[in-house]
């Protein structure tokens, strides 16, 4: 979205074009219950504790993601090239 969006100074406002052309990929319900028990599992560790370090678990549904989307080694350094980027800032 970074790239897609609409530039307003520091704003990035979201529109539907862009947004339409995100490839979204569907899963069945067994497959997204996986990512859904793993989101769960985040959510329920930083209730309890805010701190808590969930990038195990993060790690986790990243390389979920990739294999759905098929991404390869250089499309996945790419991605988390962004992602270090983006929390740099």
């Amino acid at each position: 979205m970074y790239h897609k969006g609409k530039r307003k100074g520091d704003i990035l406002e979201m529109v539907a074009k862009p947004l339409s052309e995100i490839p979204i990929k569907y899963i069945c319900l067994k497959e997204q219950q996986k990512l859904i028990t793993k989101v769960d599992q985040i959510l329920t560790a930083k209730q309890s504790d805010p701190t808590t370090d969930t990038s195990a678990l993060e790690a986790e549904i990243d390389k979920m993601v990739y294999e759905l989307y098929s991404l390869t080694d250089d499309e996945i350094k790419i991605v988390e090239g962004v992602q270090r980027d983006t929390k740099l800032k």
